[in-house]
């Protein structure tokens, strides 16, 4: 089946796989969860006849977990991952470097996102250290030379999920074939446990291990059950003065008393537009702490406006809207079928305070229940805010809110216990 359409933006086509042709004759498939939309269109793209098309809507309207397609975009890998990768190709590489046909065909069948930390940097004081740096580095610059699809981002550029959310991640892919511009919802693969951090943008990202990272840049296709996901509404409105640390861990306890593993989590609600994209990637980033496969959130304004705000071509960012609002992919309150349902009221959110074993109430704060080596606690007792996590780091609201904090006590007379330091 046909269903190749194009849309124009400032007078140049871009060619699509066009869902709503499917969507008219079997529209049970319209309800689908956005994060299952990403992955019909996948399957369908890549159907080779009428009947595995065929078979592709059979699977999808009856929502049981056999094997389907996940064509990732690209592959993200930190260096413990990557280098060894590379250098498995080189090798492979070695063995044939007389056989050009085999040669060329060596060779990354997908985009690889190397992500290099500061030990390639060539400022080390110790000898061994700096000679190894530099092996690095040179066998690094070999591999960008002579590979194909692999990209490198330098150390010093960011931690790694920092810099595939403001730079890295496109949210659709942009492929050229038959000298047309296709595109296609972006997915990715990720070989540690921050994977599922492009889902906060809408990406679809799975976790895979280094062995399985090698195959599949050698052009082995990666399958996976159909999933099933959970919708997570989201009904409210915070209070002032919470921070993403006091909505994560109310998340957390009430996703504790779900089992969630194997499974997908997508967000949706009257409330989801009160969570920025700085409060998603925090969110994103419990995935692993369940097991589940991602916690994905559907592309809003917030998400175009985030994508905007770090990437220099708006342009794209219109593409992006476009294709999603034609695909029935971008976010809307139109009723989606998931499998199950689980509510989270913002009401209930309160404000938290953290000591080394668990979180307490503002209440119990107030009414002196907190003990401190076996005594309640009292005047001149440390307490101490502090930002904990690399994510919470890289969330601007989180350091200016911390920053006015510390500015009020100051102003209010607080001063440091000589005492303790």
């Amino acid at each position: 089946m046909n269903i190749i359409n194009s849309l124009e933006i400032q007078n140049e086509n871009f060619y699509y796989y066009d869902l709503t042709y499917v969507y008219y004759k079997y529209e049970k498939l319209k309800e689908l969860p956005i994060v299952l939309k990403i992955l019909l269109e996948t399957n369908l793209r890549k159907s080779k006849n009428d009947e595995e098309f065929e078979n592709v809507i059979q699977i999808f309207l009856a929502r049981v977990p056999v094997k389907i397609k996940l064509n990732p975009s690209r592959i993200i890998m930190q260096e413990y991952a990557g280098l060894p990768a590379l250098v498995d190709l080189a090798s492979m590489r070695s063995i044939y470097q007389f056989n050009k046909e085999k040669l060329a065909k060596i060779n990354p069948q997908i985009t690889i996102d190397l992500i290099l930390d500061s030990s390639l940097c060539k400022t080390s004081k110790n000898a061994i250290n700096t000679l190894e740096a530099s092996e690095k580095y040179t066998f690094v610059k070999w591999a960008l030379n002579t590979f194909k699809n692999l990209r490198v981002i330098p150390p010093g550029s960011g931690i790694c999920h920092q810099v595939n959310l403001e730079y890295l991640s496109t949210i659709i892919h942009l492929e050229r074939k038959d000298n047309k511009n296709f595109i296609y919802p972006e997915t990715a693969l990720g070989t540690n446990s921050y994977h599922s951090l492009p889902s906060s943008l809408g990406v679809l990202s799975y976790g895979v291990k280094p062995l399985e990272a090698e195959a599949i840049i050698l052009g082995k296709e990666f399958t996976m059950a159909l999933p099933y996901v959970v919708g997570i509404n989201i009904t409210g409105k915070l209070k002032k003065g919470l921070s993403s640390c006091d909505l994560l861990e109310s998340l957390k306890n009430l996703l504790k008393m779900h089992s969630l593993s194997g499974k997908i989590i997508e967000f949706y609600g009257e409330s989801l537009e009160y969570l920025n994209l700085e409060d998603r990637v925090i969110i994103a980033n419990i995935s692993s702490e369940y097991g589940v496969i991602c916690s994905f959130f559907p592309i809003d304004d917030k998400t175009i406006f985030y994508y905007n705000k770090t990437r220099d071509n708006k342009f794209f960012g219109e593409i992006i809207k476009l294709y999603l609002k034609r695909q029935d992919m971008y976010y809307s309150n139109s009723h989606k079928s998931y499998d199950e349902t689980i509510y989270f009221d913002l009401n209930n959110v309160n404000i938290l305070i953290k000591d080394e074993r668990r979180y307490y109430t503002l209440e119990n704060f107030a009414n002196n229940e907190i003990k401190r080596e076996g005594s309640f606690l009292k005047d001149h007792d440390i307490i101490l805010a502090n930002i904990y996590s690399t994510f919470e780091k890289s969330n601007p609201y989180s350091l200016i809110h911390s920053a006015l904090l510390a500015k009020k006590a100051i102003s209010l007379g607080l001063i440091l216990n000589k005492h303790y330091y």
